[in-house]
């Protein structure tokens, strides 16, 4: 491995996860698949150094939270201890909150589900691999275009930023975001690749 540079992914947990149920495959093996995944879009010349799967526990109330919430809660916890036992994986995690706002134009008042800290998560990790210099070449599975200072900074820094990107059903990619990058390529082509 000496004669390769490493290179480090940053993945958006929720958006990949997407873009897999989209092509249908089987969530019990998302684990193990994940895995050999990254290691197959690894660039050539470089070896993975380094995972961070980015992604938020789902909403659980915290008085009396119901058998579901608790039920969802502790499988996601279980996911994601599974994803850090990995070699050199690392799982970052965010929170669900639950937010209610008032419609202006009829009035209702409407209760959403909200990721938190997955963006700050995510350009954090991204900005730091970049200015500490673990990675000259970091990999990123990504649609938000929340992540675009991240990638300048992180260029600004002398690293190359490749995006896996994805625009099929709900899973979208902002253009901002394949506009910044240095390099870009087609999430569902490598996916479907990879069901040969």
């Amino acid at each position: 491995m000496s004669d390769k540079q490493p290179s480090v992914m940053v993945i958006d947990g929720a958006f990949l996860v997407k873009a897999y149920n989209h092509l249908g495959k089987d969530v019990t093996h998302f684990v193990p698949w994940l895995d050999r995944f990254c290691d197959e879009i690894t660039p050539k010349h470089h070896w993975r150094f380094r995972t961070y799967y980015i992604d938020a526990l789902p909403y659980k109330r915290y008085n009396n939270p119901s058998s579901k919430e608790k039920r969802n809660y502790a499988e996601k916890e279980n996911f994601f201890r599974k994803i850090n036992r990995l070699e050199r994986y690392s799982v970052r995690e965010g929170y669900c909150k639950l937010e209610t706002h008032t419609d202006i134009e009829d009035g209702v008042r409407r209760r959403k589900i909200t990721q938190k800290m997955v963006d700050v998560l995510f350009s954090t990790e991204v900005t730091r691999i970049a200015w500490s210099g673990e990675a000259k070449h970091i990999t990123i599975i990504a649609g938000d275009g929340d992540y675009v200072p991240a990638v300048i900074a992180a260029q600004n820094a002398g690293v190359i930023m490749r995006l896996y990107y994805g625009n099929r059903g709900s899973t979208k990619t902002a253009q901002k975001l394949m506009d910044i990058v240095d390099e870009r390529f087609d999430l569902f082509e490598a996916l479907e690749r990879d069901s040969d």
